[in-house]
């Protein structure tokens, strides 16, 4: 096990004795409005639009005003050509909740999804200018909460026009289809398809929230489990065996300002911390020191059973909860494997007045699967023409794979329940299909959707979001991408605890006429 290098821990704030208090969260999801601020708004509904509507979060404004009797179900008829023009349009959300001091260190707005081209602002204030649906965005908000009432506001601009501003500006680049979706990092398909309706809608569609918190919180936990030895027994035979999960944690720490004469100087919490991760009935813990803003906390599993896709075993799936722990104002030391307790430093430094602790800092829960698995790419050939073989393994087992194209389940992506995605993915495994491929034009799809394919032995193959068109490879056209900032925290905390994730990358046009298609 090993955990973050010491660094020094300041001192300035050592004689801070208030309570570190767990992370919690508000959603922040009644009281929305939308109204239309600009563009080509049809003159029989002005009147209506430039009054607020009553809105959904999350949502999107086609089911605002849909749901408000406005306009017209997109999916009847020729609607969707009817309602163009809300995607030309620019709108704006606006709520207001009440906050008062809570005794937290830090607030932040945590933003899981904005489609697309969003500022928002708080009391006036603007926060942040964006411009990517498919990550999340954490905007700090002290500085800018007032007691009592607060007013949030979301503005979207068109997302038509912002994709053909952005064409002209990063060069015309080849794509299908009549607009430049490869212009901006929103759903392609929303754009229309051959399958899909022509929306360009905009919306916060998936959640929003106010977080608090105190010392420290898990910014990214990577749960990645390994398999020791080789399989080469058959499934039916499948004993268990030696496993280790290594769970990768990065950390961000409450600061403070804190100067005089105008001066503002941020310094990290007096915290030391501890990762604590629980599995399979252990408890493994590393100390993370003040400053330190990462560890791996190693876990060996003397005996785990493997995870196998659907018609080659069972898919056990192995509960995992990360808690963050201040720690009690000793030095703690990683604990042999397999004690439930941090033990004590006999070199430990003097205690310090030790700050009261209500519960753990930070809590992640995760789900992982045990199994190896690698894309086996041999030399070979076919009537004579050079290539190589493509086999998927798994557990040193090739599985012949029965695959479909997984694209979004709806227009409005933020309409696909749980249930939804139970419903479908059951039909693909009546039709006896083992892998889903997560085509590349659509979204990264709820963890819903991932979780549920564990549980039910589907493979999945996760398309980067650079479908059927050329993008641009520069700084400006690839800033913000998920897959570049966070790897889809992983995009994403989730995903690395999945028993098996193939990840793929098609482009079209020039880029991959090139033979350059690489990863964003």
């Amino acid at each position: 096990m090993t955990s973050a290098p010491a660094s020094p821990t300041p001192t300035a704030l050592d004689g801070d004795t208030s309570p570190l208090r767990s992370l919690e969260r508000r959603e922040l999801h009644t009281g929305w409005t939308v109204r239309a601020v600009a563009g080509p708004v049809p003159a029989h509904l002005a009147a209506r639009l430039d009054a607020p509507v009553p809105a959904t979060v999350p949502g999107t404004v086609h089911t605002d005003l849909v749901t408000a009797g406005i306009v017209p179900d997109p999916y009847l008829d020729d609607n969707e050509h009817v309602l163009a023009w809300i995607g030309r349009c620019d709108w704006e959300y606006r709520t207001t909740f009440e906050w008062s001091p809570d005794g937290h260190e830090r607030h932040d707005l945590v933003a899981d999804g904005l489609d697309t081209v969003a500022a928002v602002s708080l009391n006036g204030y603007l926060l942040a200018e964006t411009a990517n649906q498919h990550r999340t965005y954490r905007l700090p908000v002290d500085e800018h909460l007032r007691p009592g009432t607060n007013e949030l506001v979301v503005r979207f601009a068109s997302p038509l026009a912002y994709a053909a501003a952005q064409s002209v500006a990063m060069s015309y680049r080849p794509h299908t289809n009549p607009h430049p979706f490869n212009a901006i990092r929103k759903m392609a398909c929303s754009f229309g398809w051959d399958w899909d309706l022509e929306t360009a809608t905009s919306g916060i569609w998936r959640p929003l929230a106010l977080e608090a918190w105190s010392g420290a919180r898990l910014a990214a936990v990577r749960p990645v489990a390994t398999v020791e030895g080789s399989a080469h027994t058959p499934p039916v035979a499948d004993a268990p065996v030696a496993a280790r999960l290594a769970v990768h944690v990065d950390l961000e720490h409450a600061v403070r300002a804190e100067g005089s004469g105008g001066v503002a100087v941020e310094m990290p919490a007096a915290v030391d911390v501890r990762v604590a991760v629980h599995v399979a009935g252990l408890v493994t813990t590393a100390l993370v020191p003040a400053g330190a803003t990462s560890a791996v906390v190693d876990v060996d599993l003397p005996a785990v059973r493997r995870w196998w896709p659907r018609g080659f075993g069972e898919q056990p799936l192995y509960e995992v909860t990360v808690e963050l722990l201040a720690d009690g104002g000793a030095d703690a030391v990683v604990a042999p494997f397999p004690t439930t307790e941090p033990t004590t430093s006999p070199a430990a430094a003097a205690p310090r007045e030790p700050r009261a602790v209500v519960g753990p800092l930070d809590v992640r829960r995760h789900r992982v699967g045990f199994r190896t698995v690698r894309l086996e790419m041999e030399p070979d050939e076919h009537d004579g023409e050079p290539g190589t073989s493509f086999v998927i393994v798994v557990n040193d087992q090739p599985v012949f794979v029965r695959g479909a194209n997984w694209i979004p389940d709806d227009a409005f992506p933020h309409r696909v329940t749980r249930e939804r995605y139970a419903a479908r993915i059951a039909q693909a495994e009546q039709a006896n299909i083992n892998l889903l491929r997560v085509w590349g034009g659509g979204i990264y799809e709820a963890d819903d959707f991932y979780d549920l394919c564990d549980e039910r032995g589907i493979l999945t193959w996760q398309d980067f979001l650079f479908a059927c068109a050329a993008y641009a490879e520069e700084e400006r056209g690839s800033r913000g991408c998920p897959c570049r900032t966070r790897m889809r925290r992983a995009r994403h905390p989730h995903v690395a605890g999945l028993p098996v994730r193939v990840r793929g990358l098609r482009r079209g046009g020039a880029a991959a006429q090139r033979g350059r298609g690489r990863g964003p």
